[in-house]
Parts: structure tokens; sequence; C-alpha cells
């Protein structure tokens, strides 16, 4: 179930969902907020919204931009994704070049958990979602500062101008929402915007870590 389209892009995507997904929509929009921030520019107009069942209980696509390795999202209808399912997305990241794929389940079990601990070992980000997660968009939540990831260059032109190394800067989890939102990977550099009385801008940074 991957879409190739002609094009600098070379890849489109679609996100098949059943009808009856609980937040359907809702869900579909906030995936697309997400791919949107990482730099996935298909709007969520052009999905599908019709629902496609595969033998493994799971729907696949794969989306690409034009600076960005593809990404594979896939949607599991089950309630764990199970090392079945984990072994589909390995094949896929491999045979589709991705260095990233979204994951949206409700459970990851413990064998599909350290199959995709072996992927990080190798550079390969295995990112779950919850579908109660995609429910809301945090990034757009009043009390969630606006944030962005940096690119290797703009972080080391920022920390540089504030005179201050990765080491010295507050450290953020992998795991972390934030950085699941944004495909943030290991030692990336993300900058917090806050709004302060006192001044009209606050910045600091956050080291990405395991």
């Amino acid at each position: 179930m991957i879409g190739r389209a002609p094009g600098p892009r070379g890849y489109h995507f679609q996100i098949f969902m059943r009808a009856d997904y609980a937040h359907g929509s809702v869900i579909h929009t906030n995936l697309a907020k997400l791919l949107l921030r990482r730099g996935y520019t298909t709007p969520p107009d052009k999905w599908d919204p019709s629902y496609r069942k595969t033998e493994l209980d799971a729907v696949l696509t794969v989306v690409a931009s034009e600076t960005r390795t593809p990404c594979a999202v896939f949607i599991s209808d089950g309630p764990n994704v199970n090392v079945a399912i984990a072994r589909l997305v390995e094949q896929t990241m491999r045979e589709e070049n991705c260095v990233d794929t979204i994951l949206v389940c409700h459970a990851v079990t413990s064998s599909a958990s350290a199959l995709f601990a072996e992927l990080l070992k190798n550079g390969k980000y295995v990112v779950q979602i919850t579908p109660k997660e995609l429910t809301f968009d945090l990034m757009s939540h009043s009390e969630v500062p606006p944030q962005f990831l940096l690119g290797d260059d703009e972080a080391r032109r920022e920390l540089s101008a504030y005179g201050v190394s990765k080491k010295q800067i507050a450290k953020i989890r992998l795991s972390d929402a934030v950085c699941r939102r944004l495909g943030a990977h290991l030692d990336d550099v993300i900058r917090v915007e806050r709004r302060r009385v006192t001044v009209e801008r606050s910045i600091s940074f956050r080291h990405v870590v395991l």
C-alpha cells in the first residue's frame, strides 16, 4: 500500500482509516499536522478516507518531502503491535530507505519493542503515538510554548551565539511527546520560545538524549 507519484518528491501519501474509527477525522487532521511539522507537505484534504485492511491488521503508507528521506506511517487496528508487524516495519524501512516511522497504535508487545530498540541502534527511529494522543494537537496547546527542531548548522550557529555547547543546555528525552511530534533524533537541538512579562521573548534550548 505504498504510493509513488512522479515529481521531485517521488512519493505521495494516503492514510487509510476505518470510517467508524473513534475520532477518525480529528486523528486525520492532527496526524497531518504532525507530518507537516516534520516537513511532509501533502495536505489532509488529499487523504483517502477509506479503510483498507492488510493481513497483519495494519495499514501502511510512505510519505516524503524534498528535504528529508521517506517516512513510513503505520496505523494498527489491533490491540497490540506484535513482532510480525514490527518486522514489516523493519522491512519497509529497509526497502524504502526510511529513517523514520510513525506508528499509530494502542500498545507494542515486548518482542516488538526489542526489535525497535535494535533499529534505533542502527539510526532508525520508530515513534509510537496512540490514537488518543492524536485526538488533540499538543503543539497548538496554549500552555505549550513554540518549539522548533534545529538543523545541525543552525544549532551550531545559535548555540555559538549564546556561548554554550550541547553539553551545557538542558536535556530532553527522545521519548518526550514534543520530540516524537517534531521528529527529533538523538543529539538534535530544539529551540524553545517563551513569552515573558518582563521581556518580549525568552529563548532556551534542549538537547535530545536517550
